[in-house]
C-alpha cells in the first residue's frame, strides 16, 4: 500500500489551473535550479537563466484567474496596463519562476525568497514557508513566523539564538560583551530577579553583565526617576505603576536569565541636570557594553507594550489584495505523496505596490525615532519586537526566531566591525576597510536625518555617540556632522526635503546637514575627485567643552575657491539652476573693483545645470554664488552660498550655504569656462 502510493501524483488541487499546476507547481516553482539570473554574450542581448520558464497568453491568465486559479490570481493583479500597453499585442507572455537574484543575506539556511518575472520584468517576489510537520518541510526549510512573541516558548527560542551567537559565532567574540569578560555596569540599573519587586539598584562601579531597552517614549512617563522618589526606588518599584514597554523588558529580561537591565526613564535622574549630562554622555558605552538590548520596535508609545500576539498575516484566497502584506497558501507538488502538502508564500514586493512596507524593520515606529538610531547600531546583539517577527541580530546574522524566514536586506544597516572593535587598528586613507568606514559613515546621516528629534536642538548630540565611536577609527577632527579629512567630499550633501522651513533657532553652520531638518544623502560614494577648492580654516564652537560630539553654538569654514555667479529658475516640476553668464570672462570676475558683488542680470548666454536647492524658502535669492569643489567622474560640483544675514564688516565675506550643483565638465568647456583660469577668493561660510 505504501509503495502505491508513493508512486502516485498528488491530486489537481482546485486552487490551480492545468496551466499552473502542470507547470511552474510541476517544477516545483522551479526551486530546484540554478537562481534566475542574467547571462550575458558580447554582441546580444542578455539572456535571462535558471528557473522555470514557461509561456502563457494574458487572456488565458485572466480567464485562469476569473475560475480561481490563485497563481494566475497574482499575476494578473501585479501586472500593470502601462507594461501591457509596451509588450508586443498578441504575443504570448514569458514567465520566469525562481530563487531570487537576492537570496544571500536571507535566513535560515537554504532560505527559497521567489522572483516571478513577466517578460523580464520583476512582477512580485517573496519567500516559501512551511509547518514543521508538513511533508513539504523536507523542501523547504523556512517556518512560519513566531506570533506569540512573550510566550516561554518564543523567549526560549530567542534565548537558544542569543546562546548561539555568544557560544557558536567566533565573528562576535570580538565585539560582542561575553560572560567570561564583564563590562564594567551603568551607574544605576534595573533589578530583575524579582519582576514583582523591581528595584533601582546603585552599581558602585562594579562589572557584570546587564541587558539594556531602546523604546519609544511617544507620551510622558510619570513614574520615572527623580530626586524625590528615587530613595523609594531603591526599595522597591510597583510594576503596576510602571507603563506596560517597561514591565514587558522586565519580563523579557528575567524570562533570559539576566538579572539587570537598564532603561533611561528609570536610571537616569530625569530633574537632574548634572545627572541627565554625566549619562548621556556614557549612553554610547552603556549600549555598546549591553549583553544584548532589547528593542521595542513595534511600539508607536511606551504604555502599548511589545509582547502581545502579532496578527496572522495569512488570507483567504478570496480576500487577497496583493498590494498588502500578506501571506498566501500555496499548493506543493510532492512526488512521494498522494496529497498535496501545504506552502505559503510571503510576499514582500509587488507591483505596482514596490516594496511592502510592513515587512522592513525600517518601516518600525522605533525606525522613526533619532535617538533611537544610536541605541541601535551600538549594540552589537539585539533582540528585536517587530510588528510580524521575533528577531535575534547580531554582527554575523539575523535570524527570525524558530527558523523563520527572514531577509537581512530589509533590516538597517549594522557598523563595520572595525567600528565596534574595543582597540581599532590604524586604517590608511583610502583602503578598502577605511573606504567600507566612510561609506557607513554616509549611511549613518541618511538614516538619522530621516527620523525625527523631539527636542531639534539635539540633533548633533543624538547622534554623538555614533560619532564618537566613528572618530575613534577615523582618528580626524569632527566638525558638526563632517570630518576634517574629508571635508571637502562630506560637503557635497544633498537634503531631499527642501518644503522645511530653515529652523529659527541655530543649531549648526549652514555647511552641516545638522543644520536642517529632513533626509540628507550624499551625491557621491567615492574619494576619486580632484580638489578645486582649498581648506583655510575650519572650526566649531561647542555648547558644552565636555561634549565634543555634542551640540554647537558656532562655525566658521573658510575656502579659497572660484565664485560663479548664478541664480535659481524654477518651474517644469523640478528645481534647476541657471549659470548667469554672458561669457566666460564675467566668471572670473564675481566682484566690481571696490570687492563688492555684482548683480547680474539674465541674459540668452547662460547655461542650464542641475541644482539642489536646501530650503525652497531660499528660492528667491537674487545674490547667488555656485562655488566649484570637486572635478571627477565626468563632473563639476560644488556648493551655492548666498550672502549671509549679518552686517557686512570691512574686508570680511560672510557667506551661508543654499545648496548644492553638479555640472557636467564637456558643458563647462561648452561655456568657454576653463577652471584653472578663474580666479580664486577665500569665502567664509557660516
Amino acid at each position: 500500500m505504501s509503495l502505491s502510493i508513493t508512486q502516485q501524483n498528488p491530486p489537481q488541487p482546485a486552487a490551480l489551473c492545468d496551466l499552473c499546476w502542470n507547470g511552474p507547481f510541476g517544477a516545483q516553482l522551479g526551486l530546484a535550479r540554478e537562481q534566475v539570473g542574467f547571462h550575458s554574450v558580447p554582441g546580444k542581448p542578455a539572456r535571462l537563466t535558471g528557473g522555470y520558464h514557461y509561456k502563457a497568453y494574458w487572456e488565458t491568465l485572466v480567464a485562469n484567474a476569473s475560475k480561481g486559479c490563485i497563481w494566475c490570481r497574482m499575476l494578473t493583479a501585479t501586472i500593470e496596463e502601462e507594461q501591457l500597453s509596451r509588450w508586443p499585442p498578441g504575443a504570448p507572455l514569458e514567465i520566469v519562476v525562481g530563487i531570487s537574484l537576492h537570496s544571500l543575506g536571507c535566513t535560515p539556511d537554504g532560505a527559497q525568497p521567489i522572483s516571478v518575472r513577466v517578460n523580464r520584468e520583476v512582477c512580485l517576489g517573496g519567500a516559501l514557508y512551511t509547518s514543521e510537520d508538513d511533508p513539504a518541510a523536507e523542501y523547504v526549510p523556512a517556518r512560519p513566523r513566531v506570533l506569540d512573541v512573550g510566550s516561554p516558548r518564543a523567549l526560549a527560542l530567542a534565548k537558544a539564538c542569543v546562546q548561539e551567537c555568544e557560544h557558536g559565532h567566533g565573528r562576535c567574540t570580538a565585539v560582542a560583551v561575553s560572560r567570561d569578560q564583564p563590562p564594567r555596569l551603568p551607574t544605576r540599573l534595573i533589578d530583575c530577579t524579582d519582576i514583582r519587586r523591581p528595584r533601582l539598584v546603585v552599581t558602585s562601579g562594579g562589572r557584570g553583565i546587564y541587558l539594556a531597552l531602546s523604546y519609544v517614549w511617544g507620551e510622558a512617563q510619570p513614574h520615572r526617576t527623580t530626586t524625590v522618589n528615587i530613595a523609594n526606588y531603591t526599595e522597591w518599584i510597583d510594576p503596576a505603576g510602571l507603563p506596560q514597554t517597561i514591565r514587558d523588558a522586565i519580563r523579557v529580561t528575567h524570562a533570559l536569565g539576566i538579572d539587570y537591565l537598564w532603561i533611561d526613564s528609570l536610571c537616569i535622574i530625569q530633574d537632574s541636570d548634572v545627572d541627565k549630562q554625566r549619562e548621556i554622555g556614557r549612553m554610547r558605552n552603556i549600549y555598546r557594553n549591553a549583553f544584548l538590548t532589547i528593542i521595542a520596535a513595534s511600539a508607536l508609545k511606551v504604555s502599548e507594550g511589545f509582547l502581545h500576539v502579532r496578527p496572522s498575516v495569512l488570507r483567504p484566497s478570496e480576500h487577497l489584495d496583493f498590494r498588502e502584506f500578506s501571506d498566501i497558501v500555496l499548493p506543493y507538488k510532492h512526488r512521494h505523496h498522494a496529497w498535496a502538502p501545504c506552502t505559503y508564500i510571503s510576499l514582500d514586493w509587488t507591483l505596482p505596490t514596490g516594496a511592502i512596507d510592513d515587512n522592513y524593520l525600517t518601516a518600525e515606529p522605533i525606525c522613526a525615532r533619532g535617538w533611537c538610531m544610536q541605541e541601535y547600531l551600538m549594540s552589537p546583539r539585539v533582540l528585536i519586537f517587530a510588528s510580524h517577527a521575533l528577531l535575534v541580530k547580531c554582527p554575523t546574522t539575523t535570524q527570525s526566531v524558530g527558523r523563520a524566514y527572514h531577509n537581512m536586506n530589509y533590516a538597517p544597516d549594522q557598523l563595520p566591525d572595525v567600528v565596534l572593535d574595543p582597540n581599532p587598528p590604524h586604517l590608511p586613507y583610502g583602503s578598502p576597510k577605511w573606504l567600507e568606514v566612510f561609506r557607513a559613515w554616509q549611511n549613518v546621516v541618511w538614516d538619522f536625518s530621516r527620523r525625527g528629534i523631539t527636542v531639534p536642538s539635539d540633533r548633533l548630540l543624538a547622534c554623538g555617540g555614533v560619532a564618537e565611536e566613528f572618530q575613534r577609527v577615523r582618528r580626524t577632527d569632527y566638525l558638526a556632522g563632517l570630518w576634517r579629512d574629508t571635508l571637502l567630499l562630506d560637503l557635497h550633501w544633498h537634503c531631499r526635503d527642501a518644503h522645511h522651513p530653515r529652523p529659527a533657532e541655530y543649531r549648526a553652520p549652514s555647511w552641516s546637514w545638522a543644520s536642517l531638518d529632513g533626509m540628507v544623502v550624499y551625491l557621491h560614494d567615492s574619494i576619486e575627485w580632484d580638489a578645486l577648492a582649498e581648506v583655510v580654516r575650519c572650526n566649531v564652537i561647542l555648547e558644552d567643552e565636555t561634549l565634543p560630539f555634542g551640540q554647537v553654538r558656532g562655525g566658521s569654514l573658510v575656502l579659497r575657491a572660484a565664485l560663479i555667479p548664478c541664480v535659481w529658475l524654477t518651474g517644469d516640476e523640478r528645481w534647476g539652476l541657471r549659470i548667469l553668464l554672458s561669457s566666460a570672462e564675467r566668471a572670473r570676475h564675481p566682484f566690481d573693483d571696490a570687492g563688492n558683488e555684482d548683480e547680474v542680470e539674465v541674459d540668452a548666454g547662460q547655461g542650464f545645470v542641475r541644482g539642489y536647492i536646501d530650503r525652497e524658502d531660499d528660492v528667491g535669492v537674487k545674490r547667488m554664488w555656485a562655488a566649484p569643489i570637486l572635478r571627477g567622474e565626468g563632473f563639476v560640483k560644488g556648493l551655492l552660498v548666498a550672502r549671509a544675514p549679518t552686517e557686512r564688516q570691512p574686508g570680511r565675506r560672510l557667506y551661508r550655504r543654499v545648496g548644492a550643483f553638479a555640472i557636467p565638465q564637456d558643458k563647462l568647456l561648452t561655456l568657454g569656462w576653463n577652471h584653472e583660469s578663474l580666479d580664486r577668493v577665500e569665502i567664509e561660510i557660516v
